[in-house]
């Protein structure tokens, strides 16, 4: 029987812009599904050693949030934020570090917990997957709407009509952090891959809204239509989430877009997914949701590689920095950008509905690598993977339309595959 909760604590990681979108999405819709109060804990102390600049997200849109919840979880709220800041400024003056070696480290944790209540591990929520399916269900259950009156009259002209927010986490958010270092399991992409969609979309009756930092790729990419904030060096991430949550939908890359979608209750059309996602799906539960996947080059075979034998490959789909001598992974191509950018507009808004007849091969291919491995006992016991077999379980029947000509050629070694591979192997050099 599912545990009952009176107030719902969550932990939101400031110092991730994605995970503070995925803690807020997933602590609202699991308050959403057990009708109960919320208890709110923002982390304010930066203390990760991969972040070259340390950075806050989401103290404005904290604020707002605060305004809307009752008066018991507001103060519940402002007095475990206190206290998490307190504990995580002990822990960046490594005071905590020396109470873990006098005292030791499980009797330290109860007295002076890094997180309160939910922070994405079953230690404070623990369900099984059939419970997840009707949490991940819920909708419009962020109920808090964004002010930012001098931003909208800036840019009303842009906000008074219909427009898509874009989003490109490029290589050169890799300034602000080492996390997008990963040989294989790079978020990045490149936005001029992107721009014959861009311009397609806005050839639809869209205007487009760029946002990102200053640390984004700059485009020469001139249209009345397209509004680039990112040379805006005073654009902050509050601004951004006023952006999304007054857009159409979303048009760009997985982070942090894909879990803002699920926030604000966004469709999306997503490039460039990691190829894990395949498996986890962690940020999709609507096939109105449209996502093309990075191919995955291996430089043993010198092909690449197809969707059964990445989803049997164990290293592929748990290891976190993978060796890029044995693994490459490829961006998906303009056209390739282009077909998925055509097929949103399709379905989403012309009604015209692709013939997705593989989707349902694919889907019973990974819920059985699924089953396979929540069962397998080697993952379960090692800390790294099990959290991992936790996002399996939470996404074990998400939803997103993966486009059916990416399915024919990934399926199966296709000679469209082949083709690609003998082009990406000359490319390389190999």
């Amino acid at each position: 029987m599912q545990k009952k909760y009176k107030f719902f604590k969550f932990t939101l990681r400031g110092h991730s812009y994605s995970g503070l979108y995925e803690g807020l999405h997933t602590g609202y819709q699991i308050c959403n599904y057990l009708n109960c109060k919320k208890i709110i804990c923002l982390k304010l102390i930066n203390y990760h050693k991969a972040h070259k600049i340390k950075y806050i997200f989401g103290k404005r849109l904290f604020l707002n949030i605060l305004k809307n919840l009752s008066f018991s979880e507001k103060i519940l709220s402002i007095f475990y934020t206190l206290i998490l800041n307190f504990n995580l400024l002990l822990k960046k003056f490594k005071i905590i570090g020396l109470f873990n070696l006098i005292l030791g480290k499980k009797f330290v944790s109860s007295f002076f917990p890094l997180h309160f209540g939910y922070d994405e591990d079953e230690e404070y929520f623990k369900t099984d997957k059939e419970t997840w399916e009707k949490i991940n269900d819920t909708k419009g259950f962020f109920n808090v709407k964004l002010e930012d009156q001098k931003f909208n009259k800036k840019y009303l002209d842009f906000f008074s009509d219909k427009f898509i927010c874009l989003h490109i986490k490029d290589a050169n958010y890799n300034q602000f952090t080492k996390i997008g270092n990963y040989s294989t399991r790079e978020l990045n992409s490149d936005i001029e891959n992107h721009k014959k969609a861009i311009d397609y979309l806005l050839d639809n009756n869209y205007k487009m809204i760029r946002i990102g930092d200053r640390f984004s790729k700059k485009i020469d990419f001139h249209d009345k239509r397209f509004l680039d904030l990112t040379s805006n060096h005073n654009l902050t991430d509050f601004n951004q989430a006023y952006v999304f949550q007054k857009s159409e939908f979303f048009f760009g890359n997985i982070t942090p877009g894909a879990f803002m979608c699920r926030l604000f209750d966004k469709n999306f059309a997503i490039s460039n997914c990691p190829h894990e996602y395949l498996l986890y799906n962690g940020f999709s539960n609507s096939d109105k949701n449209i996502a093309s996947y990075k191919g995955m080059y291996s430089v043993e075979k010198k092909r690449l590689l197809t969707i059964p034998e990445i989803l049997m490959d164990e290293e592929l789909l748990f290891t976190f920095d993978l060796n890029k001598k044995k693994y490459i992974a490829i961006e998906n191509s303009p056209d390739e950008i282009l077909e998925l950018a055509k097929i949103f507009i399709n379905k989403n808004i012309l009604g015209k509905f692709e013939i997705n007849n593989l989707f349902e091969e694919f889907d019973h291919l990974r819920k059985k690598t699924l089953d396979k491995l929540m069962v397998n006992k080697a993952l379960i016991n090692n800390s790294s993977t099990n959290h991992r077999l936790y996002d399996c379980k939470q996404n074990y029947f998400s939803k997103v339309h993966i486009p059916n000509s990416y399915l024919e050629q990934n399926l199966v070694f296709s000679e469209a595959l082949k083709e690609k591979s003998k082009k990406i192997t000359k490319e390389l050099n190999l």
